[in-house]
């Protein structure tokens, strides 16, 4: 008897839209949102521009904004990488010291 393989969840799949078209809906969300024009070109080449742009995106809590900031992050830069064991706790507390 053979088994199938499970699916993974979906949350833990890998989003298919390209940078490309992200780009262009965070540009266009922003622009109607903020009334200033946002370059999808240059978002993708510079990434200078591209911090301030997500972070403007990461702002915007409550909007697709900042969803579509995670997802563009994730298809240029692939996933967030764990910390290193031991790290990202955070200082040990004061009792502990």
């Amino acid at each position: 008897m053979s088994r199938l393989a499970a699916s993974p969840p979906a949350d833990s799949m890998p989003d298919p839209t390209p940078p490309q078209a992200l780009a262009t809906r965070i540009a266009a969300l922003l622009g109607a949102t903020l009334e200033t024009e946002v370059d999808a070109r240059r978002l993708l080449a510079d990434p200078l521009y591209r911090r301030d742009v997500l972070l403007v995106c990461d702002a915007h809590v409550d909007h697709e904004l900042a969803v579509l900031a995670v997802k563009f992050r994730a298809a240029i830069d692939g996933p967030p990488a764990a910390p290193a064991r031991g790290h990202g706790r955070g200082p040990a507390p004061l009792s502990q010291r």
